[in-house]
């Protein structure tokens, strides 16, 4: 019913989000964060079961991996730098994303399937580069990142026990599971992220960041605010579609 909503335009209830903007901040980049990952499993399946990469679902999948980005760094900098990041600091001081289990060895696999693939897929990933080039700036305007600040350098692998961290951060927890319980799980959460952003709009406690973004990267913020909730709501019915049609196969 809910993705029935999704898929006519319709207004999603049942997900709630936090009301004060403090919570919010915390929510989304929480919440945006376990959406990513499972996108991230999604594509990483794409890039390494197919024979040859289908264009059309890597620039999909790389299109919702820069709304994301921009949902979870949604929060005005002094928000951030408030709420969100001295938990990262307080759990780690050289806390990072390249700590992201679904995250490492991806960049290497996507800019394979770039360098072969049309040049939409190649845009696409510009794209998603630049947004995420914007939302740091834009949280982080001094440009360290703890990883830096802790004085060490991008690329180097993570040990287990950051890697473990990581996940508990983000209450992540890992098994082997198959495609639908992936799709399973990323669902409802993608619906949740739909029904905030219908609630409260990307931005709540700041200027759209296209207003804030260099010219270098303004453009392709721009495309990704104007189609973010198309996307997620294609996405939704797809993936309802497709576990509707697992199940009816079993």
């Amino acid at each position: 019913m809910l993705t029935r909503q999704a898929q006519h335009g319709k207004s999603l209830v049942g997900f709630p989000s936090p009301r004060q903007p403090a919570d919010l901040a915390w929510h989304r980049w929480l919440v945006g964060h376990q959406v990513t990952f499972l996108e991230w499993s999604l594509l990483r399946d794409v890039l390494t079961h197919e024979q040859s990469a289908p264009a059309e679902e890597v620039v999909r999948l790389l299109d919702l991996y820069s709304a994301l980005l921009l949902y979870a760094g949604s929060c005005s900098p002094a928000l951030y730098h408030r709420i969100v990041r001295p938990r990262m600091t307080q759990a780690h001081p050289a806390f990072s994303g390249e700590w992201a289990r679904d995250y490492q060895g991806l960049p290497r696999l996507l800019k394979r399937a770039a360098d072969a693939g049309p040049p939409a897929m190649a845009q696409a990933a510009r794209r998603n580069h630049r947004v995420h080039a914007a939302v740091a700036a834009y949280l982080v305007p001094e440009g360290a990142s703890l990883l830096q600040q802790a004085g060490r350098g991008a690329g180097e692998e993570p040990s287990q026990q950051e890697a473990d961290l990581y996940d508990r951060f983000f209450l992540s927890r890992r098994g082997p599971v198959c495609r639908h319980a992936l799709k399973a799980q990323l669902l409802p959460r993608l619906l949740w992220v739909i029904a905030d952003l219908e609630s409260r709009g990307l931005y709540y406690a700041s200027p759209p960041l296209s207003r804030e973004a260099l010219p270098t990267t303004r453009e392709h913020v721009v495309h990704t605010e104007e189609t973010i909730q198309i996307r997620l709501r294609q996405q939704a019915v797809q993936l309802a579609d497709s576990l509707e049609t697992n199940t009816a196969q079993t």
